[in-house]
């Protein structure tokens, strides 16, 4: 380049391909302070916490990691790890997401509802190819790793340790994006990663894809021949333990009229005979890819996607499948056999599925992508793992598209006149049906009221669905961030801090879903709204026992009636639009929609989809009305009491260990309906809700809820009738270690 002066990074933001604004990292970059959870107490706190730490250690936790072999909701044994890598995640709200670090790699992922994978899949990388003249002159990984980890070892003959110094990355949430300079041949790339989070659009925001658009950017003076190549197999989060008092209460064929896609094939149910599937596929005329299918953490069936636009000057070659780990047999092999699949066209193509050793190795991948012999691309193979190999060390398949282009010499020395190219690729994970740890209920994820059910037609569509419409997201993601970022009154910081830290509502374990009716639902309880579908499956709980709404109105009779039934109306098709929406208090504190917490966060909610913030108050209103008298084990006082009291808001919707929104909370460090400011918060919500969209039946229907709980909470804490409540001498708010006393 003619300008050294001037750093790669500032031509790229000169071009417009890069914002100015976002967080930045160069891939070397070191956090200078170091942190740790907090672990031992100073000595003056010992005596307020030791019999509370003694029951919790010896009443609780024991009890439930090792006797139910469950994970605790608050575990202060086992923390997980600081670990400063961490950028933008991908894919939409409440379908599992997948993180990505700030030097490309994936990283943490909560595809099983509510729990985390904290593992780095080393195999899920992009590669870039550099030929001239035929001639292969670079061939790297886009990592900065320096070799493998040591559970991947058929991966050590790839070509590892990408210059850190030559890597930068700019995180917006929902995009990113990631420069790698490769100086000696005068080439950039820029990886745009794009994921569908759109303010007031339900549709998009909660699919699970994401797009990675490459700018190909050439100052060199000859041609050159570029080819990214995108290997995947995705998370592996470890086995949960079973559970000893897990119930099995699902049966039946399902059906909800509530999704579009409502049939789960028996293919889908049967049970398979294997543990991965791949194969290649098309979609219309110009999107190629491959699909493994596999099962998460012995529980969750994916149908995992890749795949690439082929369009004018863009070519795209596909792998349906290598072996990246122990390829030696550990069960029977299957014989090949021929399965009809459907292809994105519509037509029917052979699929001829061999064993996973008849796959190629790692190695030979990679050196087919080195010498330019990349294989032909098979679109009628695909491989297969047998179901007996799920072993600890058993064969894994990964799958891999690549996307070439030419790159025209640059005939202008003039930093901002490159030669330039682009490629597409998306990314899907495909598990439409999900259950929580007790599996009482069943569930749907949201997006599949527009997409099939089964595993690769599903995969097809969300992957034609990415490369077709990106472009439009973007718009829309411009329109929204644009006047902010354009307004010179605001500091850089504070834009960029304002929706990266928007990242959590991707990445907190969020889940948008339909629970799903069993044929031998009760009958009067067909069409009701999917709160009162999950809790009618629990015994000893009244959904609204002193009728302060329309939902057991049949015929009403006089106009307070009529409010009522009109209010209900309005509330139940609300959230059998929206469906059942919960995110995390945290990654260590797994508890649902934690409400002195969703207090502050809600702003987002209420801001960018204020349907999902109607439907969450509406549900924590009825939640609140509603009893409980389950005995539950308190650790602060060690008594059993009810799991909620009438007129109450709950703390939070329940645990993924449990069965969120029939079990809520979770909690069970202090009998929250005695906490002081969980009701007053409801209050303030419902009135700001109100303000905010003027939806007068929301408002309907709240009043006489918010009308009993102000005066319950007045006759139960008011203690000298001045119209202010008292704290009562115990941690009985949300710092919940802090002793309160007098006026709140």
């Amino acid at each position: 380049m003619d300008e050294p002066q001037i750093s790669v990074l500032e031509v790229i933001r000169k071009l417009g391909i890069v914002p100015i604004y976002g967080w930045e990292a160069r891939f070397d970059h070191e956090y200078k302070i170091k942190c740790r959870p907090f672990t031992v107490p100073r000595a003056s706190q010992m005596s307020d916490i030791l019999g509370m730490s003694f029951r919790y250690a010896f009443r609780f936790y024991i009890k439930k990691r090792f006797i139910q072999h469950r994970s605790p909701f608050i575990d202060a044994v086992s923390h997980v790890p600081w670990r400063p890598i961490y950028g933008v995640p991908i894919g939409g709200i409440g379908s599992g997401s997948i993180g990505r670090g700030y030097c490309g790699e994936f990283c943490r992922s909560s595809l099983i509802p509510g729990m985390y994978c904290y593992d780095v899949q080393p195999v899920d990388q992009f590669i870039v190819t550099v030929r001239k003249s035929d001639v292969t002159v670079y061939h790297q990984v886009l990592s900065p790793l320096t070799k493998p980890p040591s559970n991947a070892k058929r991966l050590k003959k790839w070509k590892w340790g990408f210059d850190p110094e030559n890597g930068h990355y700019v995180g917006l949430y929902p995009r990113s994006w990631t420069v790698y300079e490769i100086p000696e041949l005068q080439l950039v790339l820029v990886c745009q990663q794009i994921s569908p989070v759109i303010p007031h659009d339900y549709q998009e925001t909660c699919l699970p894809v994401a797009i990675f658009y490459w700018k190909v950017i050439s100052w060199n003076n000859e041609d050159l021949r570029v080819t990214i190549t995108f290997s995947w197999h995705g998370p592996n989060p470890r086995k949960r333990s079973k559970s000893s008092d897990v119930s099995k209460s699902e049966n039946g064929n399902i059906s909800n009229e509530n999704t579009a896609n409502t049939h789960v094939s028996t293919s889908e149910n049967a049970s398979p005979v294997y543990s991965q599937r791949s194969t290649a596929f098309s979609a219309g005329d110009n999107v190629l890819g491959c699909l493994l299918e596999r099962t998460i953490g012995g529980e969750l069936p994916c149908c995992f996607g890749i795949a690439a636009k082929s369009m004018d000057k863009v070519e795209v070659s596909r792998c349906p499948g290598f072996c990246f780990h122990d390829k030696a047999l550990h069960g029977t092999l299957h014989d090949s056999r021929h399965n009809p699949e459907v292809s994105g066209n519509g037509h029917s193509d052979l699929i001829t599925y061999l064993s996973y050793t008849k796959a190629p190795s790692a190695s030979q991948f990679w050196n087919n992508l080195q010498y330019g012999q990349i294989p032909p691309d098979f679109h009628s193979i695909g491989y297969t793992v047998p179901l007996d190999s799920e072993a600890k060390k058993s064969p894994k398949l990964a799958i891999a598209v690549s996307a070439t282009t030419n790159v025209p010499r640059c005939s202008i020395a003039n930093n901002l006149n490159p030669s330039q190219s682009e490629l597409e690729f998306a990314i899907t994970w495909h598990s439409p049906i999900v259950k929580f740890r007790t599996g009482d209920v069943v569930y749907t994820r949201r997006y599949v009221r527009w997409f099939p059910v089964d595993g690769i037609p599903g995969a097809k569509l969300l992957l034609k669905h990415a490369i077709d419409n990106w472009r439009q997201w973007v718009q829309k993601i411009e329109d929204w961030q644009n006047p902010i970022l354009n307004n010179q009154s605001l500091p850089n910081w504070y834009k960029s801090a304002l929706f990266n830290e928007l990242y959590y509502l991707s990445d907190g374990g969020t889940v948008w879903l339909d629970p799903i009716q069993v044929d031998c639902f009760k009958s009067d309880l067909l069409n009701c709204i999917p709160l009162d579908l999950v809790r009618s499956y629990k015994n000893g709980v009244d959904l609204d026992p002193y009728k302060l709404t329309g939902r057991k109105i049949k015929t009403p009779t006089t106009v307070t009636e009529d409010m009522k039934v009109d209010s209900w109306d309005h509330r139940a098709r609300l959230s059998r639009e929206i469906g059942l929406f919960g995110y995390l208090e945290g990654h260590e504190y797994r508890m649902y929609n934690t409400y002195d917490v969703h207090h502050d966060a809600s702003w987002a909610l209420i801001k960018l989809w204020p349907k999902i913030q109607l439907a969450l108050n509406y549900d924590c209103a009825d939640l609140a009305i509603a009893e409980d008298s389950t005995s539950v084990y308190y650790i602060y006082n060690g008594k059993k009491l009810s799991r909620s009291s009438e007129c109450a808001v709950v703390h939070d919707f329940g645990d993924p260990e449990d069965e969120p929104w029939r079990c809520t909370n979770a909690y069970i460090m202090f009998p929250t309906d005695k906490w002081k400011d969980l009701n007053s918060k409801f209050i303030l919500q419902v009135w700001r809700d109100w303000r905010i969209t003027q939806d007068h039946q929301y408002l309907l229907y709240m009043l006489p809820i918010v009308l009993r709980i102000l005066r319950k909470s007045l006759v139960a804490w008011d203690s000298d009738d001045d119209g202010l409540i008292e704290n009562s001498g115990f941690p009985d708010q949300t710092y919940d270690v802090w002793t309160a006393k007098g006026l709140t």
